[in-house]
């Protein structure tokens, strides 16, 4: 096909195929091919490549749309270097049809890109819709000037491409698909697909009335720049349905099509397409809305008429801005509007306004809003629910005097109303004044929603004002919340909470506290390791705090301090300490400190902590019971404790993990009670393999092989010794390289087998060694080498995975 090799088919429609290809002599650089092939006039040969037309009558038509999509072409090669323009690299009439080459970009349709954003979490900013829509406008620009139309503007039309760290371009948007061949051939000869994409076509493109230029395009971009505004309000669904859909489901930031508004405004109903002043407001600035309306107007006169009018109008009112600039000036130019609209007795769009920026703490408009409540102007919104006393509060905790003089006025009048009584009016007074005590108050009071609505970032904001002065229980307070998430504040939480909140415990810490002193040890040594938790640890534990008093002996027990400072006596002191209070982690690690030399201690401590329900601790009783080291031998007392541990869970393990049970106290019951019951040992078995245990994973294998109490399944089997053998286990290693050597559960493999069994062999597996060197003398020299290089790649794997 004119020298390109066909790679694959990238999409197409009625009109048209795109294919990804490669030139014959250049074949490190991709190319979009689009062939022109209008599906109701065309048919391919025989031979799959020829196109010609489906019969006599559709010649003429036929014809004409290759026309058409040549004359596409000319066009595009005149803007080919124009960076924002799709670049034609090359056109040819081949195969009774013709192609037209452009350059292929790496990156996602605008449509994809929004879509991935708004699932996200993460809608455009207007510093990203900017971003899209300038370049966009200066291209067209020059397209324009050429006397070009594009015709078909809209997400799908917009080609993002990556930045690229060769050569460092940033991520830039391309405007792809010109529509003008494609729009004449499906208005002249398509019966089934529409020339024109329903709500980004112009009035005067789905009818006779008006005169198609530029402004038609202009229409189409602010269609595009209302769909990046809506694609960032959700809550706004009741205004943003689709045509003709009902209910919370049926949201969609699709702009309506043009003819719904026409009829709308011929009929005198009110608009379909809500204004993206209304929608946007609070997110963007005001003018950038005003100009996409202006640009949304039904007819053309009243339009943005060209691209350099639409690029004056977005432009700021002062010099270059940044985000930070942007989201301030959207702020205070929505609080003006919203001001100006109650002045004008618009009562629910000053609501929606006032509404969106008291959620961000806007003060003034809390009490705007508070105010219009009391006065009954809320009346008009279809969700009324604006709760008066509570936005009222909300300004006067931020010192808003006119929400102080109107809440007392309230509480001086004795309305009956369910907010806050004349004790939290104090402490708001008192927070405001800053005085510590009463900010923590008030942090606990929102952060318990007593009295008010529940609101975690004013807890935090009043719990950091007391902690700030040195309140003690403010500071433990935010290092619990910032650690624990206590209060379910953060969805997760991140690092930059663990800072936080290490900053919080130390000032309590430094105050003395021991339980502050324990959680600065603990999150120093998750984040630096024993040298900086010990000190603050010695502190706890000096003051008889019994998991300090633990983890400082476990450390010691495991030379994780220098020997200067403690000795390794300390460490069952410490252990006893916190044990003695009935610490059951602190008797569990006692039990691990004594096990080897006094081992009938250990399990007097194993056996206390075991009844705390410790799942670690009734595992090593059941170890002991079964061996009878420390206690007497009794298989049924091993069985108890092996049932209550595998029931337990493990002490560290995480939520899935402690409701599957103790993987290890499963494996050694199932072990207990393989041959005698066998359907509760694979019970056991999967339950442990399923949590990684290694050695069940195994056993699972040979169940399966053998057909012992489960049905014989040779691939089950090597599935279970793979993930095995994958973590190092020998057995497995040895079993799965005889079943590559044989063929069973798998493909017949000697390389794979070669690898294994040498795996199993260095880790000393009877037989491993002769099953390897049978299999090895099967083997060619390059085969061998080859299966040396593999066992060298898995012993790699199996280190990086442990």
């Amino acid at each position: 096909m004119c020298g390109y090799v066909i790679e694959s088919e990238l999409g197409g429609g009625g009109f048209s195929i795109v294919y990804l290809a490669r030139h014959q002599l250049k074949s490190d650089w991709l190319y979009a091919i689009k062939e022109y092939f209008p599906r109701e006039l065309a048919v391919r040969a025989r031979d799959g490549a020829t196109v010609h037309p489906v019969n006599t009558h559709a010649r003429e038509a036929f014809e004409d749309g290759l026309r058409r999509f040549r004359d596409e072409a000319e066009q595009l090669r005149k803007f080919r270097n124009e960076p924002h323009i799709v670049s034609c690299v090359n056109y040819c009439e081949q195969n009774g049809t013709a192609y037209l080459v452009m350059d292929y970009d790496d990156g996602l349709p605008l449509s994809e890109f929004l879509r991935r954003r708004e699932e996200e979490g993460q809608p455009i900013s207007e510093k990203d819709l900017l971003a899209v829509v300038e370049p966009l406008l200066a291209a067209l620009s020059v397209v324009h000037r050429a006397g070009v139309l594009h015709r078909d503007i809209k997400p799908e039309n917009i080609f993002v491409r990556r930045p690229d760290e060769i050569t460092g371009h940033p991520a830039h948007p391309v405007l792809i698909d010109f529509g003008a061949a494609k729009q004449n051939y499906l208005e002249r000869h398509s019966r089934s697909q529409a020339p024109y994409t329903p709500g980004y076509a112009a009035w005067e493109q789905i009818s006779s009335e008006g005169e198609i230029g530029p402004w038609t395009d202009i229409y189409a971009i602010g269609a595009l720049m209302w769909r990046m505004v809506a694609g960032g309000c959700p809550g706004d669904s009741h205004i943003l349905l689709s045509d003709g859909a009902e209910g919370a489901d049926a949201w969609s930031p699709k702009p309506r099509k043009v003819e719904k508004r026409v009829d709308a405004l011929h009929r005198g109903r009110p608009n379909p397409m809500v204004s993206a002043v209304e929608l946007g407001v609070v997110r963007f600035s005001i003018h950038l809305l005003k100009a996409i309306d202006r640009c949304l107007e039904v007819y053309s006169e009243s339009r943005v008429q060209n691209c350099e009018e639409l690029q004056s109008r977005l432009k700021p009112q002062t010099g270059s801005e940044n985000a930070t600039d942007y989201e301030e000036r959207a702020i205070a130019d929505a609080f003006d509007a919203a001001v100006k609209a109650s002045g004008h007795y618009e009562y629910e769009f000053a609501l929606r306004v006032f509404r969106k920026l008291a959620e961000l703490g806007h003060a003034d408009a809390q009490y705007q809003l508070g105010d219009m409540a009391l006065q009954g102007h809320d009346i008009s919104m279809d969700d009324s629910d604006i709760d008066a006393g509570v936005w009222l509060v909300s300004a006067a905790e931020q010192g808003h005097v006119d929400a102080l003089i109107k809440l007392g006025e309230i509480y001086g009048y004795q309305l009956d109303c369910d907010w806050p009584d004349m004790r939290h009016l104090e402490v708001i007074k008192e927070a405001v004044s800053g005085y510590d005590n009463a900010q923590y108050e008030l942090g606990l009071l929102y952060e318990r929603g007593w009295g008010v609505y529940r609101n975690d970032a004013r807890a935090i904001q009043w719990l950091t004002r007391a902690a700030e002065q040195g309140h003690l229980d403010a500071q433990i307070k935010l290092g619990r919340m910032y650690r624990y998430n206590e209060g379910n504040v953060w969805e997760c939480i991140s690092e930059e909470d663990h800072i936080q909140a290490l900053w919080w415990y130390e000032c309590a810490a430094e105050q003395g506290d021991a339980g502050a002193q324990f959680e600065s040890g603990s999150i120093l040594y998750d984040y630096d390791g024993p040298a900086g938790a010990v000190s603050w640890f010695k502190l706890a534990a000096d003051q008889g705090h019994k998991l300090a008093q633990h983890a400082l002996g476990d450390m010691i027990a495991d030379n994780l301090v220098s020997n200067e400072d403690f000795e390794h006596e300390d460490a069952v002191k410490w252990f006893i300490s916190a044990a003695e209070q009935g610490d059951a982690v602190a008797q569990y690690y006692l039990g691990c400190v004594l096990r080897g030399a006094e081992p009938d201690a250990a399990s007097k401590w194993f056996a206390r902590a075991a009844g705390q329900g410790y799942g670690d601790a009734q595992y090593q009783m059941g170890l002991m019971c079964e061996s009878g080291v420390g206690v007497p031998r009794d298989y049924t007392q091993a069985i108890q404790w092996f049932t209550r541990a595998a029931k337990q869970g493990n002490a560290d393990a995480l939520t899935r993990a402690a409701e599957l049970g103790h993987a290890d106290a499963q494996y050694e019951l199932g072990c207990m009670l393989r041959g005698a019951k066998t359907d509760d040992a694979v019970r056991l078995f999967t339950h442990a393999a399923e949590q990684g245990n290694a050695d069940a994973q195994h056993a699972l294998g040979e169940l399966f092989f053998n057909g012992e109490g489960v049905p014989q399944d040779h691939v089950q089997a090597a599935q279970w010794f793979t993930r095995a053998a994958k973590k190092g286990h020998a057995g497995a290693q040895f079993d799965l390289g005889r079943m590559y050597a044989n063929g069973k559960g798998v493909r017949a493999d000697n390389i794979q087998a070669f690898a294994w069994a040498q795996l199993a062999s260095t880790r000393g597996r009877t037989g491993a060694a002769t099953l390897r060197d049978d299999i090895s003398a099967n083997l060619t020299q390059e085969q061998l080498a080859e299966a040396q290089q593999l066992s060298k790649e898995l012993v790699a794997r199996i280190q990086n995975s442990c």
